[in-house]
Order: C-alpha cells, then structure tokens, then sequence
C-alpha cells in the first residue's frame, strides 16, 4: 500500500515506495499550487471512471499549457492499482470487495528560476498515490461557507492544486460539526460544495448550477446529468427548503442526500434509482 508512482520530468522513477517518492522543492506545484488533480474511486480492482478523469485533466492541462500525455498517465494509475492488488493478495488482503482512493496529480514541474512566470519548457512532474476509502453511506449535513467565491475566477473550471477556498471551507464545515460547505458566488446562488457538486430535485427532474455560476465541471456531476436528462439551473440556498430532496456529488462518495444546512433540515429524498451505475462504464 505504501507504494506511489512519480515521475519527474519525464524521467521517471515509477513506482517507488513511500520513503522514496520525493519531489524537488523547487516544483512549481509545491511554491504556487501550479498544477492539476484528480481523485478516482477504485473498486473490484479497477477505476471504471478513469477515462473521464483523464479527459478533464487533459482539457484543464491544454488550457493551462502544462504537457500532458493522458495514455502515460492512464498507464501509470493502471499499474500502480496493478501493484497494490498484488501487495495485498501476497499480504493476505483482498482487494475484490475493497474501495480505495486514486488520486493522480500533475505540476508543471521545476521552477527553473523563482516568479510566477511559468518557464518556456515546463517538465511536469506526475504522481500517483493510492489510499483505503470508506465511502459514507449516511446523509450529510452542510454549512454555508462563510465567504463567497467569483465566479469569474478562470480557476472554477479546473480541479486545480491551488485550492485553499476549498481547504478554508472545508475547515468551517469540521468546526461546525458538518459535514460540507456549500459555496455561494458574488451573485448569492449556490455554486458548488467545497468538494462536491449540489443536485436538486423537483417533481422528478434533477438539477444542478451551471458551470457560469463558479462550480467545478464535475466527473460525477455530468455522469448524472447524463443519467438523470437533467438540467443546469441557478439554485439559492432558499431553493433547498422547497425541492423534493437536495444531494450532494462526487466521483468518490457518488450521490448522498443532504439532510441539513446550517442546522436546519432539508426535504429528503428518496434513494436515486441510478445508484447501481454510477461507476459502471
């Protein structure tokens, strides 16, 4: 389990151990947050949803101009999957009914000389880390957070490492003793959770922020737009009071309801009927 893959510029090394799976400190990811993430469910072994999450850091990576070889990358998740499967199998463990977390993240490297200017010919550098899940299965319950996002940020449509809105956030929702933040934007709608996406739900029809209004472009968030034919829609906090059940989305926990908002409770809904295929290909 103690096991990543890195590579730095190209060069490799590939799977290391924990111990030996360092990154300069001169990486632009570590000084300025330069850099790019994702954060996969594995389960019966396998990340079914891996050819999404290439494609959005594919897009974010050209519209960043940090190099990106999605097929390396793939590969690099595959195998290390590969090799935490046969770590546990040799250790007695099985991975066959187990979730794990994959998270892949890519810098655009060394530094070169300091500044925010990028250099001309980044070498990004890639890592891969694997990590046991236990998915919660239970309602959630949220604050809002209290400050607001721009939703004009060029930052919004990418799952960016320079996160700590969401890091801030996140930290409100602990103290609180919740277990979410949701976002509002300078217009006071609802954007997004601090790691989430919000659906609503009303007479059936599922629906979610735009994109314009400052959330992330979701991996999950668009697998149930696709599943569900639903919508965009500009949603305030006074909406969730009167819809039919609200929920909140990821790519690792999938689609819980959320049950409270800043200590008020929320319709509930009933269990989602696409469940079963969130994860499926």
């Amino acid at each position: 389990m103690d096991l990543y893959y890195l590579d730095i510029g190209g060069r490799g090394p590939g799977l290391v151990p924990r111990a030996e799976a360092l990154i300069p400190v001169g990486d632009r990811g570590f000084l300025y947050g330069d850099g790019l993430f994702e954060t996969m469910l594995m389960r019966g072994g396998e990340i079914p949803l891996l050819p999404l999450h290439l494609a959005r850091m594919r897009a974010s990576a050209r519209a960043l101009g940090i190099p990106f070889d999605p097929d390396r990358a793939g590969q690099a998740c595959i195998d290390l999957v590969s090799a935490v499967r046969t770590a546990e199998a040799s250790g007695g463990g099985n991975t066959a009914g187990a979730e794990f977390v994959v998270r892949l993240t890519l810098s655009r490297g060394p530094a070169g000389k300091r500044g925010y200017q990028p250099p001309p010919d980044p070498a990004p550098t890639t890592m891969v880390a694997v990590a046991p899940y236990q998915r919660p299965t239970g309602p959630l319950s949220a604050i809002t957070a209290s400050f607001r996002i721009h939703e004009n940020s060029p930052l919004t449509a990418h799952k960016s490492l320079s996160a700590l809105e969401k890091v801030l956030a996140k930290s409100e929702a602990a103290q609180s003793g919740c277990d979410e933040a949701l976002l509002l934007n300078q217009a006071g709608r609802i954007a997004e959770g601090a790691a989430t996406n919000l659906f609503i739900v009303r007479q059936g029809l599922w629906m979610t922020p735009p994109l314009t209004d400052g959330c992330l472009p979701g991996v999950m968030r668009q697998r149930i737009l696709n599943l569900t034919h639903g919508l965009e829609w500009k949603i305030t906090p006074a909406d969730l009071f009167r819809c039919d059940g609200a929920y909140l989305t990821n790519a690792v926990q999938g689609c819980l309801p959320l049950a409270a908002l800043d200590g008020r409770g929320l319709p509930w809904g009933s269990p989602p009927p696409f469940l079963h295929r969130l994860w499926t290909r």
